[in-house]
């Protein structure tokens, strides 16, 4: 469980942003958009816009790759569920698959996407808003070879949810990238791809 209580980091900053917004008098469907989309829409947007990010996502990683090779290390979590998904340990699987997949996209979008980047906006505007959000998503992920990447992903995620208005819309997509990596990551150790 403590890869569960790992993903809640934010958790308590986003539960405390959101009650001073309550308090307010802020409309959280209206300030994050949850009526301007529906479910199903935002499900096949964001996994649209992930595929059209995806190319300029792995396109970044191979480069940082590349230029960093071995010498850097890969983020704890993906490490962890590496050697289950190698050992055929079920429960750290699915603790990561829930942490990665259900949590973190809620607890990060509304941080990062909800909250930080339209308070900058609203001081810096939109450019370095979204770029200073999108480096702090990619460092607070604590993992060098992977920052350029999820900066990327962070500019990516920030992009549609100007452009759609809603939330969900990065949720579902930060979700998508999350469970795509993982199967992915599962994937190719089943096959003896990944060491």
């Amino acid at each position: 469980m403590q890869i569960i209580y790992g993903a809640l980091q934010f958790a308590l900053p986003v539960a405390a942003i959101l009650a001073l917004l309550i308090a307010r008098g802020v409309s959280l469907p209206e300030l994050f958009g949850l009526k301007r989309v529906s479910l199903a829409r935002a499900l096949a947007t964001s996994a649209g816009l992930l595929l059209l990010l995806l190319p300029v996502f792995l396109l970044v990683t191979s480069i940082v790759y590349h230029l960093l090779g071995q010498q850097a290390e890969q983020q704890e979590m993906v490490k962890l569920y590496q050697n289950a998904a190698k050992t055929g340990d079920r429960d750290i699987v699915w603790q990561v698959i829930v942490a990665a997949v259900c949590i973190a996209p809620i607890t990060e979008e509304i941080l990062f996407r909800g909250y930080f980047y339209p308070v900058l906006k609203r001081f810096a505007g939109p450019l370095p808003a979204a770029l200073g959000t999108a480096v702090l998503f990619g460092a607070i992920h604590n993992n060098a070879l992977g920052m350029p990447g999820l900066t990327v992903l962070a500019l990516g995620l920030t992009l549609a949810y100007e452009w759609s208005g809603s939330i969900l819309v990065s949720i579902f997509m930060h979700a998508w990238f999350n469970a795509t990596t993982l199967f992915v990551m599962w994937w190719a150790i089943q096959r003896g791809m990944l060491t």
